[in-house]
């Protein structure tokens, strides 16, 4: 004769009908919420009543003062109820696109799982519960926190609104070591930005003296671009992209372009090589690197590693006793290796 449910509810097994009047009988409903009394006396006088327990159901029985007719699809339903919030951001606006998922606890009926996604304006809803019942709804959007993480609204009887929940975006860090050769380079400027969509202000960051550089709180779901900057200073790669920021990124490391320099000095109108002399290397325009020094060998070579590119350099020899031809050697923009040759090598005359 009908289903505990009815329309598009899922239907209520286990319920207990009763029949009385002309009649008296009493079944139970199915899996699916349906039941029915059959062979009933022509004309006969009759009230169907369910017993659900604690679900309520509407209307709270029927009549049948004449029956002439078989009576089909004459349900019962449960008294509907709806959830209703919104999901909104910290400064008070709505989050869109928000995937809410409800589950519910109801003895006798098993609920599948629903979803919903938040309107424009982080809007939501379920309708057509039953009641009453325990349900649980849990928001879900990649790169977003949410508090709280579910809602819990045991013994529903009625609509409840205002089920509302905040999102957090989620942050992570974004940090790396520049090097020259295997050390670290301080006083690097990183710059960290993201032009689209609109919303990033550039942030930078210096490298301390070991050549690390770290950005806190990075907004989630972005594309980043990771640049270092150092006057007189090229770097490989010259920057780094990272898209769709959804972890901690603290591996985002930059060497300095290097190269080597090396040479020779030998004595005046010979071939053999002057050990021990110290030769000198300086760059002092833009500030930033260190001058160094190189012994030569027993063979009269010196040898300069991690020297940074497109630098203009300067290389100059001394050891007491001794004069050296040419004074000094210049070097524009270095933008490779450079081995042992006329470019880089000394005569000298001494004892």
């Amino acid at each position: 004769m009908g289903t505990p449910g009815g329309g598009d509810l899922p239907g209520v097994g286990g319920v207990t009908v009763t029949l009385v009047g002309t009649q008296s009988r009493t079944v139970t409903t199915n899996r699916n919420g349906d039941f029915a009394f059959t062979n009933l006396v022509k004309g006969g006088s009759y009230v169907v009543t369910p017993s659900a327990g604690s679900l309520i159901l509407s209307p709270s029985s029927l009549k049948f003062p004449d029956l002439q007719s078989n009576q089909k699809y004459n349900d019962f339903v449960t008294r509907p109820a709806r959830i209703s919030g919104r999901v909104t951001t910290g400064a008070g606006a709505g989050l869109a696109g928000v995937t809410m998922t409800l589950r519910a606890t109801i003895p006798g009926v098993y609920f599948f799982p629903q979803t919903v996604t938040t309107s424009s304006t982080g809007a939501y809803s379920f309708g057509d519960l039953l009641t009453p019942g325990t349900y649980k709804i849990t928001p879900s959007k990649t790169h977003y926190d949410f508090s709280p993480a579910q809602q819990s609204l045991a013994g529903l009887t009625a609509d409840q609104s205002g089920v509302n929940f905040k999102a957090a975006l989620k942050t992570y860090t974004v940090g790396g070591v520049v090097r020259l050769g295997a050390a670290g380079l301080g006083g690097v400027t990183v710059r960290l930005t993201s032009p689209t969509p609109a919303g990033f202000t550039e942030r930078t960051a210096t490298t301390d003296s070991a050549g690390v550089y770290s950005f806190q709180n990075v907004p989630a779901g972005r594309t980043y671009t990771v640049t270092p900057v150092k006057p007189g200073f090229q770097f490989t790669p010259a920057s780094k992209s990272l898209a769709d920021l959804s972890a901690n990124q603290i591996a985002v490391g930059f060497l300095v372009k290097a190269y080597s320099i090396s040479g020779r000095v030998t004595r005046t109108g010979t071939t053999t090589g002057i050990s021990a002399v110290t030769v000198s290397l300086t760059s002092p325009t833009p500030a930033g690197f260190a001058a160094r020094t190189a012994q030569t060998s027993s063979t009269g070579y010196y040898t300069f590693t991690n020297v940074p590119a497109g630098r203009n350099y300067t290389l100059k020899p001394a050891k007491t006793g001794f004069t050296f031809s040419p004074t000094a050697r210049s070097i524009t923009s270095l933008s490779g290796n450079i081995t042992a040759g006329a470019s880089t090598s000394f005569t000298g005359t001494g004892p």
